[in-house]
C-alpha cells in the first residue's frame, strides 16, 4: 500500500487537523482519505460503516478494498467521526452518497 504523503494514515492527523486529502493505492485499487467536509453525508454515522481508528489499523487494506467498491468508510476517534475513506474515482459514488 502506498500513500501520497509520508504521514501516518490512521492517526487521523492529515485528514482531521490539516484538512488534507490523501490518495491511497493498494495494488490497482485507489481510495481517498479525507476530512469529513469532503463527504458531508459521512457525518451521519449510521449512513456508512464506521470504524474506530485503533481497530481500523489492522484492517486498513480491507477497508480500502470495500471503499473501492463504492462503500465509503467513516473513521472515528472514539465515537466522533474524524475522516472518511471514499473511492478515488468520483464516478464510483452514487448521488445518494454525496448528498
Amino acid at each position: 500500500m502506498t500513500a501520497a504523503a509520508d504521514r501516518p494514515l490512521l492517526g487521523g492527523e492529515a485528514a482531521e487537523e490539516d484538512g488534507r486529502t490523501t490518495l491511497i493505492t493498494k495494488h490497482k485499487v485507489r481510495a481517498l482519505l479525507a476530512p469529513l467536509d469532503r463527504l458531508p453525508a459521512a457525518r451521519k454515522t449510521k449512513a456508512f460503516r464506521s470504524h474506530v481508528l485503533s481497530a481500523a489499523q489492522k484492517d486498513f487494506g480491507d477497508l480500502i478494498t470495500l471503499t473501492a467498491r463504492d462503500e465509503p468508510q467513516v473513521l472515528l476517534r472514539n465515537t466522533t467521526p474524524v475522516a472518511v475513506l471514499f473511492p478515488a474515482d468520483p464516478s464510483a459514488l452514487s448521488s445518494d452518497t454525496v448528498a
